[in-house]
């Protein structure tokens, strides 16, 4: 769930960045007079939020990829503890509290 949120976010954070870029670039070519001075504040502007954008882009794969490393270490210490057991049932799962909400959901716990 929460990795759908961070992939959602992404989506919401590059589709502002190329909105935002479209109104700066559409402003620029509405003005009857384009001049170097004139083009200074947009495209100081459109390198702000690029570079704000890519460091959010940034954190949110960072974010991803943590999620990523916590998800596959809980899942080799419950494929550990399972083989310690030798059990393949869902005993050993509602005994170390693996299942819990996607147990439920999935009907596998009672």
């Amino acid at each position: 769930m929460r990795i759908n949120n961070i992939n959602n976010e992404l989506y919401q954070l590059i589709s502002f960045y190329i909105v935002f870029q479209g109104v700066v670039f559409i402003a620029m070519a509405r003005v009857n007079t384009l001049n170097c001075n004139s083009s200074y504040f947009p495209t100081f502007l459109s390198l702000l939020v690029s570079l704000v954008t890519t460091r959010g882009v940034y954190q949110k794969l960072n974010g991803f990829n943590n999620l990523k490393s916590i998800l596959e270490d809980v899942i080799e210490n419950a494929m550990v503890k399972i083989s310690i057991f030798g059990q393949n049932d869902f005993q050993i799962y509602e005994k170390f509290g693996f299942l819990g909400k996607v147990g439920r959901k999935c009907g596998i716990n009672k």
